[in-house]
C-alpha cells in the first residue's frame, strides 16, 4: 500500500466521524483501544490506531510544521494497520 491514506476522501470521512464521535479527545480513543482484543478482534482496536494517528497528523500538518519528519511514520503506521485489518478480513 503506498497510497497516503489521509489524502484519501473515504479514508478521512471515516476518521471524522471517529473523531467526532470521540470529541477529538485522544484519551477517549485509547480507552476505547483498551476495550478491545486486537488479537480476536482487530479491526475496531487497529481502526482506532488509524483514527489516532489521523489525529495527530492534523495537529502536526496544522501546528508544528517542524515535525514533519513524523507525518511520514504516520503515514507508514496507519497504512500497516489497514493492511491488518484487510488481512483479518480475508481470514474470516
Amino acid at each position: 500500500m503506498s497510497e497516503n491514506p489521509f489524502e484519501d476522501v473515504t479514508f478521512i470521512k471515516i476518521m471524522k466521524g471517529i473523531l467526532d464521535f470521540s470529541g477529538q479527545n485522544k484519551n477517549a480513543i485509547c480507552s476505547a483501544m483498551g476495550l478491545v482484543d486486537k488479537e480476536t478482534d482487530p479491526v475496531p482496536y487497529y481502526t482506532l490506531d488509524c483514527a489516532l494517528c489521523y489525529l495527530t497528523y492534523m495537529e502536526i500538518k496544522e501546528e508544528h510544521h517542524e515535525l514533519r519528519g513524523v507525518l511520514k511514520k504516520l503515514v507508514q503506521r496507519t497504512q500497516k494497520n489497514l493492511a491488518i485489518m484487510e488481512e483479518a478480513n480475508k481470514e474470516k
